[in-house]
């Protein structure tokens, strides 16, 4: 069997560079937006890659791959990468729900942020901490930025043994089993070495839950990451099949749940597989979304998705480098 995870994809939309007010002039996190915005990644080392707009629906029109022509400055960028009338100069800063500072963008450069080339935009942002060397994958992310004065909510990191913690895991229990069941019947040329029953005697770990509040007042969101890892067998090598559980969690009044997970089945190693970074939340015509980072040491892609109990809106993906 290969070795190999491709987990979720991720959600997309663009940044710019003069027009629609100062960016310094945000508003309170979780306020509503009704001008025009643009979100980008802030790397550690200074690049920035724009990947979605909004302008009363959502946009990536930043281009994914390299172009044929190879803009020469930043008056040289078509419009139609942009997504807005007039790009903007400088984005806020947006880390853990907190507005820590903003950016002037500079200029153009290539980065491969993994395996195949990407235009991305300069800036003059000054890291606090070391930048890694530049073959490191995912290279780490100090910060969602935002042209045009949106607001970003926190995405909060649920700590192990809260009560929320116990509450997803009976929440995702059934249907954990029933992804994982389907992803280990999808080989043509592999069968999983333990029995549909004995897996769901393997306890779930949790490794990740993030939570913010829901688009409707009486609900909570969460996105959860969970395993099951189990032993090597003779021809595994010390490094047993792991069955590996993303998605979403949603916990209402009276008891209600709502979740909808994807499972993939790979090795101990995970080779292939993406983790999610949250980045924040952001309000659009009345709208909640949650915007986040998937990546691994083989792909990147950014996410907004809106959930809602019984069913996942996912507007935008953006696929920032992959290497096959």
């Amino acid at each position: 069997m290969k070795r190999v995870l491709i987990a979720l994809g991720l959600t997309a939309a663009l940044a710019s560079f003069t027009a629609f007010g100062d960016a310094a002039s945000a508003a309170a996190p979780g306020a509503e937006q009704e001008r025009p915005f643009s979100l980008a990644i802030l790397r550690r080392d200074g690049l920035v890659i724009p990947f979605a707009v909004f302008d009363g629906r959502w946009k990536t029109p930043w281009p994914e791959g390299m172009p044929l022509e190879m803009p020469i400055s930043l008056t040289d960028v078509p419009r139609s990468w942009w997504g807005v009338d007039e790009p903007f100069e400088r984005y806020d800063i947006w880390r853990d729900g907190q507005r820590t500072g903003e950016v002037t963008i500079s200029g153009l450069t290539v980065t491969r942020p993994m395996c195949q080339a990407r235009v991305v935009l300069r800036s003059d942002y000054k890291p606090t901490e070391a930048i890694p060397p530049i073959a490191e994958r995912p290279h780490p992310k100090d910060g969602l930025l935002v042209g045009g004065g949106a607001a970003v909510g926190r995405i909060e990191s649920v700590q192990r043994g809260a009560p929320d913690w116990n509450r997803a895991l009976v929440a995702m229990t059934e249907e954990f089993n029933r992804v994982e069941t389907r992803a280990a019947g999808s080989f043509s040329s592999w069968r999983h070495p333990v029995k549909s029953d004995d897996r769901r005697l393997v306890p779930i770990t949790i490794e990740s839950l993030y939570r913010a509040p829901g688009e409707h007042p009486e609900w909570t969101t969460y996105f959860v990451e969970a395993v099951r890892q189990y032993p090597a067998g003779r021809a595994d090598k010390g490094c047993g099949p792991v069955t590996y559980v993303y998605g979403w969690v949603m916990l209402g009044p009276d008891g209600k749940t709502w979740v909808r997970l994807s499972a993939r089945v790979a090795y101990c190693d995970r080779f292939g597989v993406r983790y999610m970074l949250p980045l924040g939340t952001v309000k659009a015509k009345n709208r909640l979304y949650w915007v986040f980072q998937f990546a691994g040491v083989e792909s990147e892609w950014y996410e907004i998705a809106r959930p809602l109990p019984g069913r996942l809106e996912s507007p935008v993906s953006f696929n920032a480098g992959d290497c096959g």
